[in-house]
């Protein structure tokens, strides 16, 4: 009795698994991001936009500044997703520059079928 109900228990679990649908993520055109108030950084602001996986502007404010990438800085962001973003900042070191704000890109792929990542990279010191 016991032997038949797990079979069926595992039966009914690779059906489950076989009828289902799978999920997509939804891509990215464009962002903007407009944090608190952090103290040094002041108010942290993200406009990004992309048309079909490129990115066409990326500015970052903070600092009480406007940076934004140029053609060829925008170029070298080709293949991860602006869904990716993340914003993390960092009291540093003064003679490293003092107070760092980092903006990352991440992206996913599959290589050999072994699953790689990897990150745009730097942050941006004050």
């Amino acid at each position: 009795m016991n032997r038949t109900f797990c079979l069926f228990l595992l039966l009914a679990a690779l059906q489950l698994t076989s009828a289902a649908s799978e999920e997509e993520f939804v891509p990215w055109q464009s962002v903007t991001v407009t944090s608190t108030y952090l103290p040094v950084v002041g108010v942290v602001t993200v406009e990004a936009s992309t048309h079909d996986g490129v990115y066409q502007k990326l500015s970052i404010g903070a600092f009480g500044r406007t940076h934004t990438l140029a053609a060829a800085e925008l170029k070298r962001l080709e293949g991860f997703p602006l869904s990716s973003l993340t914003l993390t900042h960092e009291a540093g070191y003064a003679p490293l520059g003092g107070h760092t704000l980092h903006l990352k890109l991440n992206r996913t792929y599959y290589d050999d079928a072994k699953l790689r990542q990897s990150n745009s990279g730097r942050g941006c010191p004050r």
